[in-house]
């Protein structure tokens, strides 16, 4: 059970961080369904 949140927080962070510098938009998509963020730079 923490092996899995711990690989989820790594892809996480690691999509946050590209997507953050790449166009300021987070998609996050894992077992649990689909988030999109939008961040207002």
């Amino acid at each position: 059970m923490l092996d899995i949140l711990l690989l989820w927080l790594r892809i996480t962070i690691k999509t946050l961080v590209d997507k953050i510098f790449y166009d300021g938009s987070i998609f996050v998509e894992d077992q649990g369904g689909t988030i999109f963020l939008h961040l207002i730079n």
